[in-house]
């Protein structure tokens, strides 16, 4: 009996027969970049799905600006339950995915299904106050939250064309006398902190490690967002999609990560 071919496989075999940057659209009218066969029944972004975190003490309330705070440019899913925040942790704490080890940073929340609810862990890569001994002075950081997908009942989500998936707010600080502000779509760092982030992620994971790459979702959510340095940053509205599957899934010889 001929074994079944991994979906890591058959994804990247679907991608070269069908060429990276070929455009499609979801059943939600969200533009789909490079991987036409994939489409969100449950993540419905702008519906059922935030598109932003929220400020602690909002409700989540779809179109209430004044209560985002980040744009979420990062999906990492996969095939089996295990694929949690839990997992999205693990993988980012390891050195050849850029070690963002370090779980510290203010309280945000997601929108998913009807619940507003607070982020499930966050990753950064630099220790920052309390529980870093020394103490260090300000450090630049990546820096991102994350929280599982949820149904309406409160379980782990799945969608039939990924699985279960995570959201994910990620973003580069800088330092400035107000203490850590995304960088400046502006300033020196093209892209700004929001762009950066998402790219390192493609970068250490994806390109450089063993990550399969999913497909970039155009969700729109380019809104400008002051810093406490005067700066202004904001995200492209791209969502890149990073598979995170189980170690079975994994090529014969390659590392589990």
């Amino acid at each position: 009996m001929v074994a079944p071919i991994p979906r890591w496989v058959y994804d990247s075999m679907l991608a070269r027969a069908l060429g990276i940057g070929a455009v499609a659209a979801t059943s939600t009218a969200v533009a789909v970049i490079g991987w036409p066969h994939l489409t969100q029944a449950h993540l419905n972004p702008g519906g059922d799905t935030g598109k932003y975190t929220y400020r602690e003490g909002s409700t989540c309330a779809m179109g209430a600006s004044g209560s985002w705070v980040d744009p979420i440019n990062v999906v990492f899913y996969g095939p089996d339950s295990g694929a949690n925040y839990n997992r999205v942790a693990s993988h980012a704490s390891r050195g050849d995915h850029g070690g963002w080890g370090y779980h510290q940073g203010t309280t945000q929340y997601f929108l998913t299904h009807g619940w507003c609810r607070q982020r499930d862990q966050q990753s950064n890569s630099n220790c920052q106050g309390v529980g870093c001994l020394p103490l260090p002075p300000c450090q630049p950081q990546y820096h991102m939250r994350y929280l599982t997908g949820r149904t309406s009942s409160g379980s782990y989500d799945y969608d039939p064309s990924i699985g279960y998936y995570n959201l994910a707010a990620a973003h580069h600080e800088e330092c400035s006398t107000c203490g850590h502000s995304v960088d400046d779509n502006n300033g020196s760092n093209s892209g700004g902190g929001f762009n950066m982030a998402r790219e390192d992620i493609r970068e250490n994971w994806v390109d450089s490690g063993y990550h399969p790459y999913g497909q970039t979702q155009y969700w729109d959510n380019k809104q400008h967002f002051l810093q406490c340095d005067g700066g202004t940053a904001w995200g492209s509205g791209e969502v890149m999609f990073v598979q995170i599957p189980s170690c079975g899934d994994y090529p014969p010889g390659t590392s589990c990560k």
